[in-house]
């Protein structure tokens, strides 16, 4: 790679991924789970098993985890509760995942264009989002693409020593992260040039009667274990509950028909959105061409197959945008004839489209505190939300009349490096002067101001989100209003936090018990995963 490329990279690392990963609190309700499944392997010292407080976590195999607690052990000095320090894996595994875009687009194209790509998927606000979460998809990200730089080589026909390994242990990596969905792209890829070449001789290198037991010397170790100590459920929520329930029916509420992914493309792709109808253009007219069918049969698969899945989450496809940022960065770079097939016509219609969705963008940046105003109280939207609004106006402003005018590039360097702008305003500013919506990490500073010193655990009547968990305590307990006040009488010392809707049970069993519990702050504001305000009060027990 060169000095300069490497130089570009690391300047999009540093301002992509790095802001906010600190001031943003947990956002619930995923991240928090994976953050205190991983703290309790630190508390336990047990890493095979994975349980949110007493209740098991089969979902995701223990790879992620291990992460987490690594990053935390290395670089938190045994805070468990930093919350950057779980997301380090996460901004590891896009930067991963980045790199190995421009090496697979170095393969297949030539540098000019690699760095283009990687410039596209680094800027994508889905990747940049998920740099920011405490969760599986920015490094499962980097374990497929790892595999598909591998792929690509071999298909150009390319036999280094360091391919066979690597693309084997990266399989088995992504198992170790998501599960058997981690093989689908390698697998789409082989099957689909298999049948477009009619012929897999350039596959014979993965040697696969070697290889499978390679990958399953990384994943089968924890599997065996788990299945064992936890006596098959592991199987059963993991296998059953989970990834069948999903392929057979939406589950979670996260039903969507055939078509969902397409619709939300334009803004999970958002900036490198703007010039998918001339990546699409140039994916068929340059068929033919190895490369373009090697990304083709790793897009396109893939991206039916989660179409075709009645549970769909945005962050799904995003082991297809490689290969879209890769597609992309050679339509950009070589639009002159491209354009002339898609037509000046449908380019202005094109960008009128993009155009209205950055507009739409923006005012979501400038209203969206307004939209809490009922029922929850909020000030006018501050200066962090005006200036990331106005950066996301001048970005499809600028952007969409440099595409206008047939300036490829010149569009696309504006729109990477005003969205960049917008990112560091919104993850370092924005979004952690939403107070309302922090209810856990408001509710962990009260407790902290009330009982410096306590030494039990806090109960909490009502309000159940997981980054309330995370942030007070694995020892957290749950209950009704009746539980609260029976638990402030036996624990004299202790601290109960009652939501609104538990207060009258909680005074009335108070009254009951000779109990006067004393109040003190009252946390407001809203339950963003309900889409309910919420009110919570702190109690705690009158001295006798």
């Amino acid at each position: 790679m060169p000095v300069r490329h490497a130089i570009a990279l690391a300047a999009l690392f540093l301002v992509l991924y790095l802001p906010g990963l600190g001031t943003t609190p947990p956002l619930d309700r995923d991240e928090p789970r994976f953050m205190q499944a991983s703290k309790q392997m630190l508390e336990t010292g047990d890493y095979i098993d994975i349980r949110f407080q007493e209740e098991p976590r089969y979902k995701k195999p223990a790879l992620i985890y291990w992460m987490q607690s690594a990053s935390v052990t290395l670089f938190a000095g045994g805070d468990k509760t930093a919350v950057w320090a779980y997301r380090l894996p996460s901004v590891l595994g896009a930067m991963l995942a980045v790199i190995f875009t421009y090496l697979t687009a170095v393969i297949l194209t030539s540098r000019p264009v690699a760095i283009v790509a990687a410039g596209i998927l680094a800027s994508s606000i889905l990747l940049v989002a998920e740099a920011h979460i405490a969760k599986t998809d920015a490094m499962l990200l980097a374990a497929i693409t790892a595999g598909q730089y591998v792929l690509a080589a071999l298909y150009r026909g390319e036999h280094r020593r360091h391919l066979f390994p690597l693309f084997w242990i990266a399989l088995g990596a992504g198992v170790m992260l998501k599960g058997p969905v981690a093989l689908a792209p390698a697998i789409a890829t082989i099957a689909g040039l298999g049948l477009w070449d009619r012929t897999l001789a350039w596959a014979k290198p993965l040697r696969p009667l070697v290889g499978i037991p390679l990958m399953l010397a990384v994943t089968l170790p924890w599997f065996i274990a788990i299945i064992v100590q936890s006596d098959g459920h592991f199987l059963q929520k993991a296998v059953v509950e989970d990834m069948l329930n999903k392929v057979g029916g939406g589950v979670e509420s996260h039903g969507m028909p055939p078509g969902y992914y397409l619709a939300i493309l334009t803004l999970t792709f958002w900036p490198g959105s703007l010039f998918l109808p001339l990546a699409v253009t140039g994916a068929w007219l340059n068929r033919a061409e190895k490369p373009v069918r090697f990304l083709i049969c790793w897009a396109l698969p893939v991206w039916l197959m989660f179409e075709l899945i009645p549970t769909k989450l945005p962050h799904y496809t995003l082991p297809i945008f490689p290969a879209l940022a890769i597609l992309t960065a050679m339509a950009v770079t070589d639009s002159g004839a491209i354009a002339r097939h898609f037509g000046r016509l449908w380019s202005r219609g094109w960008g009128g489209i993009w155009l209205l969705l950055g507009i739409a963008f923006a005012a979501g940046l400038l209203g969206s505190p307004l939209f809490l105003i009922p029922p929850v109280t909020l000030a006018m939207p501050g200066v962090a939300f005006w200036s990331a609004g106005l950066a996301a106006l001048a970005v499809a402003l600028f952007a969409t009349f440099a595409y206008w005018r047939g300036a490829m590039r010149s569009a696309l360097l504006v729109a990477i490096i005003g969205a960049a702008g917008t990112y560091v305003l919104i993850f370092e500013a924005a979004l952690p002067s939403l107070q309302p919506l922090w209810v856990g990490t408001r509710l962990a500073a009260a407790v902290s101001d009330a009982a410096p010193d306590r030494s039990t655990p806090v109960f909490i009547a009502g309000f159940g989100e997981p980054s309330a968990v995370f942030l007070l305590g694995t020892d957290t307990k749950h209950g009704g209003g009746a539980e609260a006040a029976r638990y402030l009488d036996a624990v004299r010392d202790g601290v109960v936090l009652v939501e609104a809707r538990h207060r009258d049970a909680f005074l009335k069993e108070a009254e009951i018990l000779n109990l006067q519990p004393e109040a003190g702050a009252t946390i407001s504001g809203l339950n963003y995963s309900r889409g309910d305000p919420v009110a919570v009060t702190l109690y705690r027990a009158a001295p006798r």
